[in-house]
Protein backbone atom coordinates (compact mmCIF):
# COMPACT_ATOMS: atom_id res chain seq x y z
CA UNK A 1 0.00 0.00 0.00
CA UNK A 2 2.79 2.44 0.90
CA UNK A 3 4.66 1.73 -2.33
CA UNK A 4 1.51 2.38 -4.36
CA UNK A 5 0.92 5.69 -2.61
CA UNK A 6 4.55 6.73 -3.12
CA UNK A 7 4.33 5.84 -6.80
CA UNK A 8 1.10 7.82 -7.17
CA UNK A 9 2.69 10.83 -5.46
CA UNK A 10 5.68 10.67 -7.78
CA UNK A 11 3.49 10.44 -10.88
CA UNK A 12 0.53 12.67 -10.04
CA UNK A 13 2.42 15.81 -9.02
CA UNK A 14 4.37 16.14 -12.29
CA UNK A 15 1.22 15.22 -14.25
CA UNK A 16 -0.68 18.00 -12.49
CA UNK A 17 2.05 20.53 -13.28
CA UNK A 18 2.16 19.40 -16.92
CA UNK A 19 -1.61 19.65 -17.17
CA UNK A 20 -1.57 23.12 -15.60
CA UNK A 21 1.06 24.22 -18.11
CA UNK A 22 -0.98 22.95 -21.04
CA UNK A 23 -4.14 24.52 -19.64
CA UNK A 24 -2.24 27.79 -19.17
CA UNK A 25 -1.17 27.76 -22.80
CA UNK A 26 -4.74 27.19 -23.91
CA UNK A 27 -6.84 29.29 -21.49
CA UNK A 28 -4.34 31.53 -19.75
CA UNK A 29 -2.47 31.70 -16.44
CA UNK A 30 -5.55 32.43 -14.32
CA UNK A 31 -7.15 29.09 -15.19
CA UNK A 32 -3.90 27.15 -14.70
CA UNK A 33 -3.35 28.93 -11.36
CA UNK A 34 -6.74 27.75 -10.14
CA UNK A 35 -5.92 24.23 -11.28
CA UNK A 36 -2.59 24.14 -9.45
CA UNK A 37 -4.10 25.52 -6.25
CA UNK A 38 -6.57 22.66 -5.90
CA UNK A 39 -5.44 19.96 -3.45
CA UNK A 40 -5.62 17.08 -5.92
CA UNK A 41 -2.39 15.44 -4.85
CA UNK A 42 -1.97 16.25 -1.17
CA UNK A 43 -5.30 15.98 0.66
CA UNK A 44 -6.31 12.48 -0.48
CA UNK A 45 -2.90 11.05 0.38
CA UNK A 46 -2.89 12.71 3.81
CA UNK A 47 -6.29 11.15 4.50
CA UNK A 48 -5.14 7.71 3.37
CA UNK A 49 -1.81 7.77 5.20
CA UNK A 50 -2.62 9.70 8.38
CA UNK A 51 -6.39 9.67 8.73
CA UNK A 52 -9.21 12.12 8.19
CA UNK A 53 -8.50 14.26 11.27
CA UNK A 54 -4.91 14.87 10.20
CA UNK A 55 -5.98 15.71 6.64
CA UNK A 56 -8.59 18.14 7.93
CA UNK A 57 -6.11 19.91 10.23
CA UNK A 58 -3.49 20.02 7.47
CA UNK A 59 -5.99 21.59 5.08
CA UNK A 60 -6.85 24.31 7.59
CA UNK A 61 -3.15 24.97 8.13
CA UNK A 62 -2.53 25.26 4.40
CA UNK A 63 -5.39 27.74 4.02
CA UNK A 64 -4.13 29.87 6.90
CA UNK A 65 -0.67 29.82 5.35
CA UNK A 66 -2.12 31.05 2.08
CA UNK A 67 -3.79 33.95 3.90
CA UNK A 68 -0.41 34.86 5.44
CA UNK A 69 1.26 34.74 2.02
CA UNK A 70 -1.48 36.96 0.61
CA UNK A 71 -0.94 39.50 3.39
CA UNK A 72 2.80 39.50 2.63
CA UNK A 73 2.05 40.15 -1.04
CA UNK A 74 -0.30 43.05 -0.32
CA UNK A 75 2.06 44.65 2.20
CA UNK A 76 5.02 44.28 -0.15
CA UNK A 77 3.12 45.73 -3.12
CA UNK A 78 1.69 48.59 -1.08
CA UNK A 79 5.10 49.77 0.10
CA UNK A 80 6.95 49.01 -3.14
CA UNK A 81 4.52 51.10 -5.17
CA UNK A 82 4.90 54.05 -2.80
CA UNK A 83 8.70 54.04 -2.79
CA UNK A 84 9.05 54.65 -6.54
CA UNK A 85 12.35 52.90 -7.17
CA UNK A 86 13.76 52.99 -3.65
CA UNK A 87 15.43 50.06 -1.93
CA UNK A 88 13.67 46.72 -1.95
CA UNK A 89 14.62 46.00 1.66
CA UNK A 90 11.79 47.97 3.25
CA UNK A 91 8.97 46.29 1.31
CA UNK A 92 10.47 42.87 2.04
CA UNK A 93 10.81 43.66 5.75
CA UNK A 94 7.29 45.04 6.03
CA UNK A 95 5.82 42.14 4.06
CA UNK A 96 7.75 39.59 6.11
CA UNK A 97 6.69 41.24 9.34
CA UNK A 98 3.05 41.14 8.26
CA UNK A 99 3.43 37.47 7.28
CA UNK A 100 4.99 36.44 10.59
CA UNK A 101 2.53 38.51 12.61
CA UNK A 102 -0.48 36.84 11.04
CA UNK A 103 1.15 33.39 10.99
CA UNK A 104 1.93 33.61 14.71
CA UNK A 105 -1.76 34.19 15.51
CA UNK A 106 -2.99 31.38 13.25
Amino acid sequence: MVDTILLLKLLLDPALILTAGLVGNRWGPAVSGWLVSLPFTSAPFHAIEQGDDFASNASVGVLLGMVSITLFSFAYCWLALRQKGAAWRYPVLLGSGAFFLLASFS
